[in-house]
């Protein structure tokens, strides 16, 4: 036991006096100038001067260098809150390196990250005059990746912008991105400006009342309400009327939309026969559009039914 605590004693001295003879950037160039098979390694002086040592538990595993993190990337949202031409930015970082792993004296797996380099990138944003709406935001990620040397941004926004890509000034990697708006892309208009207020039946005369409560700010003046109507009878099978459209402008003086119409209005009277006298039971479905507007596409907002009315 004592001779085979001398050898390798002796053996780790003689990796030490190499080293130090040699200098670390000689014994590199000697380590990468051999073949595979003849590079210098511990375990080859251990095995060498020391052979009896058992050098199975010495094995080191040395992973490929790369950069972590490859890629990183942060979100940024804006709303009207942060101006109208915000300037932000956002820092990446990464080291280059390698992981070595290594068995201890236990036979547990250590590994332990050497880093050979760090490395930082920036991105800075220009967002140039445009105006978001109350409850509109503008969702960016920005990100960075250190193998392509790339940055590379994904934007969500009411707007469609044109894009000017530079280089920051100077040493600084990276690249600054200029967005000018070009115009408003048309959206669906705000389900909640047109609400169901009553829907009532005058037994006299044998009219329905839809009366609606409208919150369209100014940015809907000027542009018109189609509101949607069906008549539907509540049966064991369902049956509907028909439906009939409705055209009200929308202003600051115009209020809001009040329709009557009668069960006579709508198109369909098949089996109204069957049931002239006796108690009826109906429902309107509606929804609306907003036409004339720029801003807003005239997609139908599907706003339901009605409580049930049963008319004589």
């Amino acid at each position: 036991m004592e001779m085979k605590k001398l050898n390798l004693l002796i053996a780790l001295l003689a990796i030490l006096v190499t080293a130090s003879a040699a200098g670390a950037g000689e014994m590199q160039a000697l380590f990468d100038s051999k073949p595979r098979a003849e590079r210098i390694s511990l375990r080859h002086m251990i095995e060498k001067n020391a052979p009896e040592v058992k050098t199975d538990a010495l094995k080191v595993y040395t992973g490929k260098p790369k950069f972590s993190p490859e890629k990183q990337c942060f979100d940024v949202r804006r709303t009207s809150k942060d101006g109208a031409a915000p300037k932000f930015w956002a820092n990446f970082g990464s080291v280059y390196g390698y992981e070595t792993c290594a068995r201890n004296s236990q036979g547990v797996e250590e590994c332990k990250w050497e880093t050979l380099s760090t490395h930082s990138a920036r991105t800075e944003v220009t967002m140039r005059s445009r105006e978001l709406w109350n409850g509109e935001a503008e969702d960016m990620q920005l990100c960075y990746n250190f193998v392509k040397k790339e940055a590379t941004y994904s934007l969500s926004s009411p707007f469609e912008y044109e894009v000017k890509t530079t280089g920051l000034p100077g040493v600084q990697t990276g690249f600054a991105l200029e967005f000018t708006p070009l115009y408003r892309k048309p959206a669906a208009p705000d389900a909640a400006i047109l609400e169901l207020r009553e829907f009532s039946y005058d037994q006299a005369r044998g009219e329905f009342t839809l009366k609606l409560d409208s919150s369209a700010s100014s940015r809907y003046w000027g542009t018109r309400f189609q509101v949607s109507v069906e008549l539907v009878q509540d049966r064991m099978f369902d049956f509907s009327k028909g439906t009939k459209v409705y055209e009200f402008p929308i202003s600051y003086h115009a209020g809001s939309p009040v329709i009557t119409f009668k069960e006579s209005d709508f198109d369909s009277d098949k089996d109204a026969a069957g049931f002239r006298g006796k108690p009826k039971r109906f429902f309107v479905k509606w929804g609306f559009k907003v036409v004339g507007s720029p801003y807003h596409t005239d997609t139908l907002i599907e706003k339901g039914r009605t409580d049930i009315l049963q008319v004589i």
